[in-house]
C-alpha cells in the first residue's frame, strides 16, 4: 500500500466560521503556506496563513496564541481567527492582509535611503519594547518579517513570531534563567551571536538581529550574506567570527554595541535608542524618500 498522502487542495475551501475563502498561494515558508482570502461577511480581503496539522514542527498554534496576546500593539499584524481547515487537515490563521516585505523591496530597488531606514528602526523599536513589555521576544528579526502596511504604506509590520517566545517564567514572571547549548535559532544573517554559540536568547538579542537588520537596508547586503560552505556548521562558525570582528557601520554601530552591553536579563534602553534613530530621521535632508515604499510595486 502506497504511503504517500493525498495533495489537500485548500484554494476555495471556507474557514473562519464559513466567513473567509481561500484564495490564491501567495507566499510559502518553513511553517506552510500563506494565502490571500476574501471575507464573505463583509467586503475585504485577509491573508490565510496554514501548516498541516501533522506537521514536525508546529508553530502556527503557538503563533496564533501570540496574537491574542499582543492585541493591537504597535506594528503588529491583528490576528482575525484560528482554528483547523474543514477537513481537519491543516491549521488555519487568518490575519489581515499587508504589502510586501522589506526584504522584498531590497530585493526591488536595492539599498533603501537613510531616512527610510531609520523611519523602520523607530517603528520596529516601538514594536520591540511592546513585545518585551508583553513577555515574549521575537527570535527571528529580519527584513523578510517586517511587512509594509496596505492602508499606509509608509507603516511597518513586525510579522512571524512562530519562533517566538517567552523569556518569563508564565507562573512567578521571573526571567528564565541563562543556558547553553540550546541550538541555533533565527536566521543566519541577521541572528544574534549568541544563538551562534547556542545560547538561549533574550531581549538583547532582538535588539541585535534589528542592527543587523537596519545595516542590511542602508547597504542593501551584509558581509557575511554571500558565505557559502561544504556544510551549514561551517557556515555559522564562519558567519559568527565575521559578526565577532569590528563592524563599520557608524549609523547604528551604536545600536549593535548597546546590544552587546547588555546582560542576559538586562532590559534594553529603548527610549534612549529610539531618541537617536528620531533625532537622525528629523536631521537628515532628504526630501520625500520615506515615500520609497510607496514606489515599490511587486511583481
Amino acid at each position: 500500500m502506497s504511503s504517500i498522502k493525498p495533495v489537500v487542495q485548500l484554494e476555495g475551501q471556507l474557514v473562519g466560521n464559513n466567513n473567509f475563502k481561500i484564495l490564491k498561494k501567495i507566499g510559502c515558508g518553513g511553517f506552510g503556506e500563506v494565502y490571500s482570502g476574501q471575507r464573505l461577511d463583509r467586503p475585504g480581503e485577509v491573508a490565510i496563513k496554514t501548516e498541516p496539522k501533522d506537521s514536525k514542527n508546529p508553530s502556527l498554534g503557538w503563533e496564533s496564541k501570540v496574537y491574542l496576546l499582543l492585541g493591537n500593539g504597535p506594528g503588529i499584524p491583528k490576528g482575525i481567527w484560528a482554528g483547523l481547515s474543514p477537513l481537519k487537515t491543516h491549521q488555519i490563521l487568518i490575519m489581515e492582509l499587508l504589502g510586501p516585505s522589506l526584504q522584498d523591496v531590497v530585493g526591488s530597488v536595492g539599498k533603501l535611503k537613510s531616512k527610510s531606514v531609520y523611519s523602520v528602526g523607530i517603528q520596529i523599536m516601538k514594536s520591540l519594547e511592546f513585545i518585551h513589555e508583553k513577555g515574549i521576544i521575537h527570535q527571528d528579526i529580519k527584513p523578510a518579517n517586517m511587512l509594509i502596511g496596505v492602508a499606509n504604506s509608509n507603516k511597518i509590520y513586525l510579522s512571524d513570531f512562530g519562533l517566538s517566545k517567552h523569556f518569563r517564567d508564565m507562573k512567578t514572571g521571573n526571567h528564565l534563567p541563562y543556558e547553553c547549548g540550546k541550538g541555533f535559532v533565527g536566521t543566519s544573517t541577521f541572528a544574534s551571536v549568541n544563538a551562534h554559540l547556542g545560547r538561549n536568547l533574550s531581549r538583547r538579542d532582538d535588539l541585535e538581529s534589528l542592527a543587523f537588520t537596519l545595516m542590511y537596508l542602508l547597504n542593501g547586503t551584509l558581509p557575511w550574506e554571500k558565505v557559502s560552505t561544504s556544510t551549514k556548521t561551517n557556515r555559522l562558525d564562519i558567519i559568527k567570527d565575521m559578526k565577532n570582528k569590528n563592524i563599520n557601520c557608524p549609523d547604528f554601530g551604536n545600536v549593535l554595541q548597546h546590544s552587546r552591553k547588555l546582560k542576559f536579563e538586562e532590559t534594553p534602553d529603548y527610549h534612549n535608542i529610539s531618541n537617536f534613530m528620531e533625532m537622525e530621521f528629523k536631521y537628515i535632508n532628504a526630501g520625500d524618500e520615506n515615500k520609497q515604499f510607496q514606489r515599490f510595486k511587486p511583481n
